[in-house]
């Protein structure tokens, strides 16, 4: 009941003021756009589930190293190609790191991340790769490592 009360109040006060209420509207519909965005963009990155067919069946193999107390992921080619070879636990291994690098041009150089990925991977999501079907000489899936 005290709810409603307000809302009558708060009504009354924006009546007088039309550009005022426009602008608490305006800032309202903003508000409500900007969080439905910005929840979709979490939902489709962290909240659902990867789309790759027995996703639950996918593993990510580390290597401790202990001269410098580190670890990292083992995608160094020849442990892909070891691991690839010498072992029938795993359906498919793939390879992957992430190299950063300098985009020069026009402008400031910006340093940029991204991920190599050894053409594999797509074994191992069992998803379809995106060159599939290109006849381009340049699209071509070598396996390397």
């Amino acid at each position: 009941m005290a709810m409603a009360k307000a809302f009558a109040a708060a009504f009354r006060n924006l009546r007088p003021a039309p550009a005022f209420s426009g602008l608490v509207v305006i800032t309202l519909a903003l508000g409500i756009g900007a969080t439905t965005a910005m929840f979709s963009v979490v939902d489709a990155v962290l909240i659902t589930p990867v789309p790759f067919p027995h996703a639950e069946r996918m593993s990510e193999i580390w290597i401790n190293y202990e001269e410098n107390a580190g670890r990292a992921p083992a995608a160094t080619g020849t442990i892909v190609k070891t691991l690839r070879e010498q072992t029938e636990l795993f359906e498919a291994v793939a390879g992957y790191q992430f190299n950063s690098g300098t985009l020069t041009g026009d402008g400031d150089p910006e340093m940029l991340s991204a991920p190599v990925l050894s053409p594999s991977i797509f074994q191992c999501s069992r998803s379809r790769r995106w060159w599939d079907g290109c006849s381009h000489p340049r699209m071509r899936c070598r396996e390397s490592a």
